[in-house]
Formats: C-alpha cells, sequence, structure tokens
C-alpha cells in the first residue's frame, strides 16, 4: 500500500556521538578569526641536489 508509513525500531538504530559527522551544514563564522588562508604555510629552498654525472 502506497499509504503505509513505518516506524523505525529506534533499538536497532546507532547512536552517534557528538563528535561525529552528521551531514547537516554547518557555519564557519566565527571559527575562522585571526588565521588567514596560507598563514601557516612556509616556505624553504629545496635541497642542493647532486651534480649529474656523465
Amino acid at each position: 500500500n502506497s499509504n503505509l508509513v513505518l516506524q523505525a525500531d529506534v533499538r536497532l538504530i546507532e547512536r552517534r556521538s557528538r563528535d561525529e559527522a552528521t551531514g547537516e551544514v554547518m557555519s564557519l563564522v566565527g571559527k575562522l578569526d585571526g588565521t588567514r588562508m596560507g598563514d601557516r604555510a612556509q616556505r624553504s629552498k629545496p635541497g642542493k641536489a647532486e651534480e649529474r654525472k656523465i
């Protein structure tokens, strides 16, 4: 029957922890204050390569 609505058995559903992702969209407003993208990146010179022997 297309109008039949079934109830899920709550005992069989696993409980999620509070830190686990739910897929719900969350705002990042206020969480990125003081840090700009790329601020923690460090630049360094590449190590000196060995000369190629022919």
